[in-house]
């Protein structure tokens, strides 16, 4: 993380107004839409592993293996 804060909306804050902010701002609101018990968290791992991002990949390969829009 590029910026040293304690919370997610601190990180928000310290981001430059920008179409990065605009789109995690956005994601930040449909992310909750979709289940309301997601916690928000802030994690500054440089563990990819610990990350899950290959769980989000695989998924993503397989719905677009199924024609399965995944664009954002």
């Amino acid at each position: 993380m590029q910026y040293d804060a304690s919370s997610p909306s601190e990180y928000i804050e310290s981001l430059d107004a920008d179409w990065r902010k605009e789109k995690l701002l956005e994601l930040r609101q449909l992310i909750p839409q979709q289940d309301a018990d997601i916690q928000e968290t802030i994690s500054k791992t440089k563990d990819i592993a610990k990350t899950r991002t290959n769980e989000f990949i695989t998924q993503a390969i397989s719905m677009l293996a199924e024609g399965k829009d995944i664009s954002c």
